[in-house]
């Protein structure tokens, strides 16, 4: 098999890579993991001949995205395909000393509060 081959996703005109990276590690979703170690990940992923990467706005509450906006902004766009997943909103806590306080913060991920919106 080759990693790299593209096939047609579903019934759209998208093609993408057979083999991608996924950003899940890069929000702090299993480990705590530093920026230049996310920034060495996305740069060793990229010289590897990966070009299809997938985040989502729940990985670290933001975290993910954020670092692979900042490991993909210099590259040439039409390089490569970035995806995400839609549905969740985060801005900052209305009241930081109640969020900190819940269950609702992510340990390792940015401090954001979420909420959904499917329009």
């Amino acid at each position: 098999m080759n990693p790299f081959e593209r096939r047609r996703l579903g019934r759209s005109q998208i093609e993408l890579p057979v083999l991608g990276m996924g950003g899940a590690p890069l929000g702090n979703h299993f480990l705590e993991i530093a920026d230049a170690t996310a920034d060495d990940t996305l740069a060793a992923a990229w010289e590897a001949g990966v070009r299809y990467f997938d985040t989502s706005p729940w990985y670290g509450r933001g975290l993910s995205e954020m670092r692979m906006g900042r490991g993909l902004y210099k590259r040439p766009r039409a390089d490569f395909i970035l995806s995400t997943k839609v549905g969740r909103i985060f801005r900052p806590p209305a009241d930081p000393v109640a969020f900190d306080a819940s269950d609702r913060k992510w340990p390792l991920g940015l401090k954001f509060e979420h909420y959904h919106d499917y329009t």
